[in-house]
């Protein structure tokens, strides 16, 4: 299974509406850079999402986790991560994906049983008011903008035609998607979560290879239930009782990049889907860029495994060769807004990071006079 397009209308923060298009809509030259679906349809195999601060980027990747977890991980709207504050009554979102030869549309509509008064430490009641799932044949898309044509006479299934037996078998928080993706369950890596997080679970050995990449002065890491061995060159062995303990010893680019490359390898048996939020964080850029070719080689991705990540510093984009693969999130007129960057740059030979940084594209880079502002504020402090 793989998700095609994910869309949101009717939600706070992104007031115009929010759109994630994982196709390639420039000219497909490298197949190295992107996965076939089809003739027409290739998707991205590695997807940045840049912005300055408080553009609004963590917020993206949680709206698009929560259509993973209800299309693709078969979660309910309890069991899901809600981005809370953002969906609300009558909230639509528009889900895009193949799965089995063909294409699906799942059309939701999201309602808040409540909306007087909302308890932030529990669950928001949210429930399906309307499902519509569509569907037609892959080959029926001739052309790239067949992707998204959707009408009536391709309407398969509706929340509301259902019989009043299966209504009351399915519970209003469980989507009607169950039915077409029980069988399809891709593997999905989210970190967006703290550092500590990113220590490896459960009983494993990080393997070597990894190990030296990013600590050489390591000899071995062992996790035993939940007890972590670690072993120096120089004959300094630790154990440590719990995860948490064991980063003390261990610097926080090691733990995330160990735990992200053994999670990848995850990813690309299966055809999943990496989430990385500021993944330049605690980590050297040139291995961000190794990350990076790793989903890019198609003898590692070989199932069409997607990166989707955020970052504050557009030199990273300078290794990625496609320019439709790129979001740029800017606040306009204080909200915040996500936009594509070939859209406004038609050239893939300028630097990508020029483009960024030069506010080519108005909102990519700090305000001039804001800066200018701190500078002034941090002078008159030092007399």
């Amino acid at each position: 299974m793989k998700v095609l397009r994910i869309e949101y209308e009717n939600i706070n923060v992104f007031d115009k509406g929010f759109c994630f298009d994982m196709t390639a809509s420039d000219r497909v030259v490298d197949d190295n850079q992107v996965h076939k679906i089809s003739n027409c349809i290739y998707l991205q195999k590695v997807i940045s999402l840049i912005g300055i601060n408080a553009s609004g980027k963590t917020t993206a990747l949680r709206l698009i986790k929560f259509v993973m977890d209800i299309v693709a991980r078969h979660k309910n709207l309890e069991q899901a991560n809600v981005p809370f504050g953002i969906i609300k009554d009558d909230t639509v979102i528009k889900v895009d994906f193949v799965i089995f030869g063909k294409i699906f549309r799942l059309h939701t509509i999201i309602g808040l049983k409540r909306d007087s008064y909302i308890d932030i430490e529990q669950n928001y009641p949210y429930f399906f008011k309307e499902e519509i799932i569509f569907e037609k044949p892959v080959t029926s898309v001739k052309k790239k903008a067949d992707i998204t044509k959707f009408d009536d006479n391709m309407i398969i299934m509706k929340r509301s035609g259902l019989t009043e037996q299966a209504k009351a078998l399915l519970p209003d928080n469980q989507s009607i998607v169950l039915s077409i993706t029980r069988y399809a369950s891709p593997y999905i890596y989210n970190s967006i979560h703290p550092i500590s997080n990113y220590l490896i679970k459960g009983d494993d050995t990080v393997n070597e290879n990894i190990l030296k990449l990013y600590d050489e002065n390591i000899s071995s890491i062992t996790v035993k239930d939940n007890n972590v061995r670690i072993v120096f060159k120089n004959g300094q062995d630790y154990i440590y009782d719990n995860l948490i303990d064991a980063s003390q010893v261990l610097s926080s680019g090691t733990i995330k990049g160990m735990h992200i490359l053994n999670q990848a390898a995850e990813v690309f048996k299966k055809g999943g889907y990496m989430i990385i939020d500021e993944i330049e964080n605690h980590m050297n850029k040139k291995l961000v860029h190794m990350i990076i070719d790793l989903f890019n080689d198609c003898e590692i991705n070989q199932n069409g495994a997607c990166l989707i990540f955020t970052t504050h510093y557009p030199e990273i984009l300078d290794v990625m060769e496609r320019k439709d693969n790129i979001y740029i999130l800017r606040r306009v007129n204080s909200t915040p807004e996500i936009i594509k960057y070939s859209d406004y740059v038609k050239r893939n030979d300028i630097k990508k990071s020029d483009i960024i940084l030069s506010n080519y594209i108005d909102g990519t880079a700090p305000n001039y006079e804001n800066i200018q502002k701190v500078r002034k504020y941090i002078c008159q402090r030092e007399d």
